[in-house]
């Protein structure tokens, strides 16, 4: 505990100043050498003790190796600090770090590995290249997708068209399949497929189609043999 001397009119006097302890921090969300996939947001999150200083008195940032992901701010009312972090291939270390109100401070890391995120792939079944198809008639559009690191129910799915834009398709596939139907306006369409993973990779394909009017009835008319001959 500090002492402070004060002499006056021959007088010594002490004054006793209030301890201030230094705080604490512990990361709390992740362990040393967590793995994690680049580009995969993750939350992190770190718990801070402090005997002397209110949580307003306290302010916490997170560094990605040296780099500032989120700036000095105070915990929340239970004493926790939050951050969202992205990170890239030559992340190897992320660090919580928390100051008080008199400039003492204490830091947590944790050791990560990255490992590269794969963009994911897709098998598509229906459409086909070069296909005809007509206005009268649903369109099946359908197609297998898969990821080593999503669920599949995770992948974000959209077809497109040249001509009628956005289809009203599902955007998200359950159990590695997609399989629904829609009409397409006449005309030829590039139909454009792309699928993207939770790491932002992609996979994209286009497929070249014609769509014709109605589909009318075949006609037939038997010339031989003639009736009654």
């Amino acid at each position: 505990m500090p002492l402070l001397f004060l002499l006056a009119c021959g007088t010594e006097s002490v004054v006793t100043l209030p301890s201030n302890e230094a705080p604490e921090i512990n990361i709390t969300s992740h362990s040393d050498d967590s793995v994690l996939i680049e580009s995969d947001l993750q939350f992190f999150r770190a718990q801070i003790t402090d005997k002397d200083n209110r949580v307003d008195e306290l302010l916490v940032a997170w560094f990605m190796d040296d780099q500032l992901v989120c700036d000095y701010s105070n915990p929340d009312p239970t004493s926790k600090s939050y951050c969202e972090i992205t990170p890239n291939y030559n992340t190897s270390r992320v660090v919580a770090e928390v100051v008080d109100l008199y400039g003492e401070s204490d830091s947590d890391q944790v050791s990560v590995f990255i490992i590269p995120n794969s963009p994911p792939e897709a098998t598509i079944t229906s459409p086909v290249q070069g296909g005809r198809y007509y206005t009268s008639n649903p369109i099946l559009f359908a197609a297998a997708v898969d990821d080593e690191e999503d669920p599949s129910y995770e992948l974000s799915v959209t077809w497109n068209s040249s001509l009628d834009g956005e289809l009203n398709l599902s955007s998200s596939a359950n159990d590695g399949i997609l399989s629904e139907y829609t009409y397409l306006s006449q005309g030829q369409h590039t139909i454009a497929f792309q699928l993207v993973d939770s790491g932002g990779q992609t996979y994209t394909q286009n497929i070249l189609i014609d769509v014709l009017g109605n589909n009318q009835e075949p006609s037939c008319d038997i010339t031989s043999p003639l009736e009654g001959v």
